[in-house]
This record gives C-alpha cells, sequence and structure tokens, in this order.
C-alpha cells in the first residue's frame, strides 16, 4: 500500500470501490470475507475551528496512515469524505474476529495527536459491513455507513451490520463442512513444540500444536 501524506491526501470514494470489487472478485467464496471498516470522527469540525483546517488536515492524514497499518496485509485506506474513512481487511477468516479489528482501530484513534505541542483526542464510530453472495461494493459502503450511523446512535464505539450477521452464520457453516471435509482428508497435523526451562536452557515439557494444511499443503493461519 503507499505511504499516505498531505500531499495526495484526498477523498477517494471511486478508488475505494474499485478496491472492493477486486477483493469480491478474488475472495468469492464464502470462506474469504472481505470486510469494510467505516471511521466517522465526532465533532471534527472543533478541530479545524480551533487550529485551522491545514492543522486539521495534518491530523485526518495522519490518521490515515495509522490506520493502514492495522491489516498485516493492506489492502486499501482512504477518506471517503470530509471526516469519515474506510479500510479494506481482507480475507478475514471469520466476523468473528471483528471486534479484535475494531480494537486496532480504537487504539490508534484513541493516540495522541500532537499540533504546535498541543494535544488532540479524537472520537468516532465505527461501522463494519461484510461480504456475502450478491452483495456488490457499493451495498457494502453503505452497510458500513449504516452501520456507523447505529452506532453512533447506540452510542457504542462500533456496530456490525445486520447483513453481516446473517453472514456470519452461513459463514460457520460453511467452516463446520471444511473442517469436517479436512479430517476426512488428514489435513490436519499434530506438532509438539518444547518448552525450554530459562534456568538451564533445559526442554522441560512440550506444547501440542494442530496445523491445518490447505490443498497445496500451505499452512492455513489461525486467524
Amino acid at each position: 500500500m503507499q505511504e499516505f501524506d498531505t500531499a495526495n491526501f484526498s477523498i477517494d470514494r471511486q478508488g475505494l470501490l474499485a478496491a472492493l470489487n477486486n477483493c469480491l472478485n478474488s475472495h468469492s467464496a464464502i470462506s474469504k470475507l472481505t470486510v469494510l471498516a467505516l471511521i466517522d470522527l465526532k465533532n471534527f469540525a472543533q478541530v479545524n475551528q480551533r487550529y485551522g483546517y491545514a492543522n486539521g488536515d495534518k491530523v485526518l492524514a495522519e490518521l490515515q496512515k495509522r490506520l493502514a497499518t492495522i491489516p498485516k496485509k493492506p489492502i486499501y485506506c482512504c477518506r471517503v469524505d470530509g471526516d469519515k474513512f474506510a479500510l479494506i481487511i481482507s480475507p478475514l477468516l471469520n466476523i468473528q474476529l471483528i471486534p479484535l479489528v475494531a480494537k486496532k482501530i480504537i487504539d490508534q484513534l484513541s493516540g495522541l495527536f500532537v499540533i504546535d505541542d498541543q494535544p488532540i483526542l479524537l472520537e468516532g464510530s465505527i461501522g463494519f459491513s461484510a461480504s456475502s453472495a450478491g452483495i456488490n461494493a457499493e451495498e457494502i459502503l453503505q452497510e458500513a455507513e449504516a452501520a456507523a450511523k447505529q452506532a453512533q446512535a447506540n452510542q457504542q464505539q462500533y456496530h456490525i451490520s445486520e447483513a453481516s450477521a446473517i453472514e456470519n452464520a452461513q459463514h460457520q457453516i460453511a467452516l463446520k463442512q471444511q473442517v469436517i471435509q479436512g479430517l476426512s482428508e488428514n489435513s490436519f497435523q499434530l506438532y509438539y513444540q518444547p518448552q525450554i526451562s530459562l534456568n538451564d536452557n533445559q526442554p522441560r515439557g512440550a506444547e501440542s500444536l494442530i496445523r491445518w494444511l490447505d490443498n497445496n499443503q500451505y499452512k492455513i493461519k489461525p486467524e
């Protein structure tokens, strides 16, 4: 992903939709979720009024940089409105990991921003939506925007769209079927990881681990 700074800091809704469509085409299977997080900042106009629009843009640009570091493999992060940001996470193993993603976003959002040696604290509501059969990029974005509004109305830090909750149930069924198939194909392997004593560097036991291999014998990551 590109580095973000004030030089190329702009609203890019169309770029976001193009990136979303690319993810949907690449991860069409139900086991490969594409998740969109929509971050809607609260009362950011007060920052602009107090410190000026130029300094406000510096804060937004810094926030965009921080958000872009959250996924292990960044896909796309951009402004979609004056003080709204969108972040794509794809693929995500299951929707139950969204609270973990939400915490990472909240941690980046709540970190101090500094203007002229003055600390700035930001707040925002986060809406999440996830891919499902037949959904397109525009619909995912609309669901995320609606979820962010719902989070704000409920005075929550984040909200997951109801459509995504239905998708989660479907995903869990598909995942269970994949596990059953993996068991029948001996795709799970047992490993032992030694536990070494720090006192004398001698083994004192072992931790057992199960690895899940796909059809190409690549390890499926826990997340």
